[in-house]
């Protein structure tokens, strides 16, 4: 990945690549927060490496893009209630 490729399901990412912005843009412009964690940030949920931004970078990024905070968290917690509904599937598996 480039960088210039949105992530599937992210709207920070795809806000992102919307404005032309690297992974080190994005995280210049959000107080100088590593390239690699903006990339983190910008990962599809259910991506090994994907991190949830902390409250003052959530509100930071929620000024920066004009996305709400519930937008760009909403595919973390999809994710998680997927999650829930797979656990008694691999539970019977294990049986």
């Amino acid at each position: 990945m480039t960088g210039n490729e949105p992530s599937t399901g992210n709207r920070l990412d795809a806000w992102r690549v919307e404005n032309k912005l690297t992974y080190e843009a994005l995280g210049k412009k959000l107080g100088g927060v590593p390239h690699q964690t903006a990339r983190r940030w910008c990962l599809p949920a259910g991506h090994r490496d994907r991190r949830v931004p902390r409250i003052g970078y959530l509100t930071e990024i929620v000024k920066l893009t004009g996305l709400s905070a519930s937008d760009v968290l909403a595919d973390l917690r999809e994710h998680e209630h997927e999650h829930e509904h797979d656990a008694p599937a691999a539970q019977r598996r294990a049986s």
